[in-house]
């Protein structure tokens, strides 16, 4: 994706402020994880997983929040 043809750091090189540059690696590394978690949807499981525990939520809801989730996608053949 992105990587193949630069690096997620150098995509944002066209924004020439020094003052922007904590947002541009910020914006890379955001962009970086949000493209793994496309292409390994265990990551983003494990990220929402880490976010409910991070809330809060009991450890039966957060089960059936994901059986749920696993029988939408059964059902919507995604």
């Amino acid at each position: 994706m992105l990587n193949r043809c630069c690096g997620y750091r150098t995509a944002f090189s066209f924004i020439l402020s020094p003052k922007a540059e904590p947002f541009k690696l910020w914006l890379a590394k955001t962009a970086s994880e949000r493209l793994d978690g496309l292409q390994d949807s265990e990551i983003t499981s494990d990220k929402a997983l880490e976010q409910y525990l991070q809330l809060d939520y009991s450890k039966n809801w957060i089960n059936q929040r994901f059986k749920s989730i696993e029988i939408r996608n059964e059902l919507t053949d995604e």
